[in-house]
């Protein structure tokens, strides 16, 4: 066996996906996230993107755990209503503790908004005040979700206005 194809070998043994993209569906599914997703797919990689990979039935919690897990890079795409999604957050957590590498894409959002959670008067902010404030979710919680942020704020991304395909 040729040394790159063994390289090859150890490599998809070791991640199922190359790439998961964290997203939160209703601001981006069908625009930046699925555009990136066919990139990379016709690039030649495995790319976890939730409605793709998916099938009905499957259960999604230990689905979507085995590809962030599984996954060599992750790219976390930051809308203006990604913080209104305990999903997207919880997912970031779990990236962050994975220690593998996170691009950061901040999509009509400055990274600022990641870093100032506690400022009433962003976005972010606000978006983790309600999350608090219907009490399904705890104060530990939400301050995991808050240091996730602060902490992908720090790592250079890319700043996007818009997607043109």
């Amino acid at each position: 066996m040729a040394e790159s194809s063994s390289a090859s070998t150890s490599t998809s043994a070791k991640s199922k996906y190359d790439v998961f993209i964290n997203h939160r569906g209703l601001d981006v599914k069908k625009t930046l996230a699925s555009h990136l997703y066919l990139r990379l797919l016709s690039c030649g990689l495995r790319v976890f993107l939730d409605q793709p990979e998916l099938e009905r039935g499957d259960n999604l919690t230990p689905q979507i755990r085995d590809a962030i897990q599984s996954a060599s890079v992750h790219v976390a795409i930051f809308s203006a209503g990604y913080a209104d999604s305990a999903w997207c957050l919880n997912e970031l957590v779990e990236m962050l503790e994975t220690k593998v590498v996170i691009i950061p894409v901040f999509y009509h959002v400055e990274p600022s908004e990641l870093r100032w959670t506690r400022s009433k008067k962003r976005k972010y902010a606000e978006s983790l005040d309600k999350l608090e404030q219907k009490m399904r979710y705890s104060s530990s919680q939400i301050e995991n979700w808050r240091q996730a942020l602060s902490n992908v704020a720090e790592i250079i991304g890319f700043e996007l206005k818009s997607c043109n395909g």
